[in-house]
């Protein structure tokens, strides 16, 4: 069983649904909520997309799987504390109180073969320049806001080719 407050359920998942957008394919993402002494992780991984949410606090350990909107009804701005329990090996059942009033939803457990696997981390970082940051700025604000075509809403980084002069 893993326990989350409300408000850290609208949290993950305001930033969770920016990460994967619809539209989702064949296969919905399903987030995953990895409990044990290290603490928290609630992840994501799409097509396109991975992103993981720690909360480092030793918690009782356990897993749980929950198609990707389910958050968006548990999600809050109290403190009032979602229970998240495996009903079986494919059930996950959700309780929280809304108003003081007491919600129950039972959620179908994504396979996990039917999702990409979270990316490792690397063995070791390096830093990046101080430029970093106004470059990705510059590029953030030249790509469309509408996912009308992919060339225009998606980022791709390139080395700037060497400019070669011709002598006439």
């Amino acid at each position: 069983m893993i326990e989350i407050s409300r408000s850290l359920a609208r949290h993950v998942w305001a930033v969770l649904r920016r990460c994967v957008r619809k539209p989702y394919g064949s296969h919905p993402p399903a987030v995953e909520f990895i409990a044990g002494a290290d603490g928290l992780r609630v992840w994501v991984a799409h097509n396109e997309v991975s992103a993981e949410y720690r909360r480092l606090e030793a918690r009782p350990a356990d897993t749980v799987r929950l198609p990707f909107e389910a958050l968006s009804a548990f999600a809050g701005r109290g403190e009032e504390v979602v229970t998240l329990a495996s009903v079986g090996s494919d059930k996950v059942l959700a309780r929280w109180s809304d108003g003081g009033v007491p919600q129950a939803v039972e959620y179908e457990s994504p396979a996990s073969a039917t999702q990409p696997p979270f990316p490792q981390l690397p063995d070791n970082f390096v830093g990046n320049s101080s430029e970093l940051i106004g470059a990705l700025d510059d590029a953030v604000h030249t790509t469309a806001t509408d996912a009308t075509r992919y060339a225009m809403h998606r980022l791709l980084p390139r080395v700037p080719r060497r400019r070669v002069r011709r002598l006439t």
